[in-house]
């Protein structure tokens, strides 16, 4: 028979492993260089040129998200290259 402690622990574990796995945001090489294209395109004056480095930096996020899908950064850039 199981105690109260046993049903609660139970309880508890049952709702850890519905949980999503937590990350840490992590910088990767695709995201350090779209970074700086976003930054660059935010600095730029022309319409033209401001596009293709924002087309240029939401590349190397998409790239990004297929190398690492579960890195909660990728989302930030994307948001920031969509937002653009």
């Amino acid at each position: 028979m199981l105690s109260i402690t046993g049903l609660m622990f139970l309880a508890v574990q049952a709702n850890a492993q519905d949980t999503p796995e937590q990350r840490v945001p992590d910088m990767t090489r695709y995201l350090v260089v779209a970074a700086g294209r976003l930054q660059e395109a935010q600095s730029q004056e022309d319409d033209e040129a401001r596009l293709t480095e924002y087309q240029a930096a939401l590349d190397l996020v998409y790239e990004a998200i297929e190398d690492d899908p579960g890195n909660p950064a990728v989302y930030y850039h994307l948001g920031w290259a969509h937002r653009g």
